[in-house]
């Protein structure tokens, strides 16, 4: 088919009975689900606060109708139903979308390592399914957990020939764990032979992002988690010892790039021979060979696309949630772009996605 908008970042809102229905029977009295309480819908996690679906599937609302609650009935069934989900990409004049988690991003929270690669295969394999009702419109990336390293590239494995076309793993490390260590090396072996681009979420981090109790400062600060995370990569020769990974930075934007390359670049030339540091290019020319970044609004992205690079940015909707653009994804794509020349406008909205992900 013919591709012309492709959101490389939309999310699923996993069914109420996915964990239920998914998981090996064992763990199924310690399911993940949905329960209602006070009229409410809340989303149930071994060992967690109960989670609103406040923010998971209200696209389209007006900001003065979003509440801090909100019930199943009331979120758009195209979040967990492939063919509903066509219906309104058709009509927000988009062609394709790569599915993320919405629900299942908890999962990397439960502390017992058996119960989450439980939890996480019985999403990755529901996602599977969801995906083979519209395939020529709808991939996902398959989640995985880095805890253990040996079931993470087993399942990244598993995932490939089940068809997901990418991995998105934590956005963050521990310090003492980090993106720069070793330890990853057999995951980004495994996603270089297999091809599969390497997400980077907002919001998935092993470090606490983001705070409700200061909802607007957290929200304002935090691509710089995923930047540090990026940036361990690069200085720790990551990219040199695995020239074929892919990193995806996800909702995440892209404005905020282009200072942080010309940072690094200047702190790479003037103290790599005191940190004995040596790369085979300057650290920007490195972050431009291996990382995309998507972003849903960024006036600023898109204005300084060339010192970003236009490869790497990568247009989404955030559909179902409550930050999407949908249904007036048209209308934000035409006043992002206005201006902007038509090939450029495309490989951002659409051939930047059709690359990294196999759209044909």
């Amino acid at each position: 088919m013919q591709y012309n908008v492709i959101s490389a970042d939309s999310h699923v809102i996993e069914p109420q009975d996915l964990w239920l229905t998914y998981m090996e029977r064992k763990y199924r009295d310690r399911a993940p689900h949905v329960e209602r309480k006070d009229g409410n819908d809340y989303f149930l996690v071994e060992g967690q606060t109960p989670a609103s679906m406040m923010a998971m599937a209200n696209a389209g609302q007006s900001s003065d109708k979003l509440r801090q609650t909100s019930r199943w009935d009331e979120m758009r069934p195209g979040g967990w139903d492939a063919d509903a989900r066509v219906k309104d990409m058709l009509l927000d004049g988009v062609d394709a979308e790569v599915m993320y988690p919405s629900l299942g991003m908890r999962m990397y929270k439960l502390k017992d390592l058996e119960f989450m690669h439980a939890c996480i295969e019985a999403y990755n394999d529901w996602v599977a399914d969801f995906c083979k009702r519209q395939p020529s419109r709808i991939r996902a990336v398959a989640m995985l957990d880095t805890d253990d390293m040996e079931w993470a590239v087993t399942e990244m494995r598993r995932t490939a020939k089940k068809g997901l076309v990418g991995a998105t793993i934590p956005g963050t490390q521990p310090d003492d764990k980090g993106y720069h260590t070793h330890y990853f090396d057999p995951l980004w072996a495994a996603a270089q032979e297999l091809n599969m681009p390497v997400s980077l979420h907002v919001t998935t981090g092993k470090k606490e992002e983001f705070s409700p109790q200061r909802f607007f400062a957290s929200y304002g600060t935090l691509p710089h988690f995923i930047a540090e995370s990026i940036i361990d990569m690069i200085f720790s020769n990551v990219f040199d010892r695995f020239p074929k990974l892919q990193i995806v930075s996800a909702e995440n934007d892209v404005g905020w790039i282009s200072n942080v390359l010309e940072r690094i670049d200047h702190f790479y030339n003037r103290y790599r021979y005191t940190r004995k540091v040596n790369l085979p290019a300057l650290p920007s020319e490195v972050f431009k060979q291996h990382v995309r970044a998507t972003f849903i609004r960024d006036h600023a992205g898109v204005h300084l696309r060339h010192l970003i690079g236009l490869e790497n940015i990568i247009w989404s909707s955030d559909y179902p949630h409550s930050d999407s653009t949908w249904p007036h994804s048209a209308k934000v794509i035409d006043d992002h772009f206005r201006g902007v020349p038509d090939a450029e406008r495309r490989m951002i909205v659409c051939t930047n996605a059709a690359k990294t992900y196999g759209f044909t």
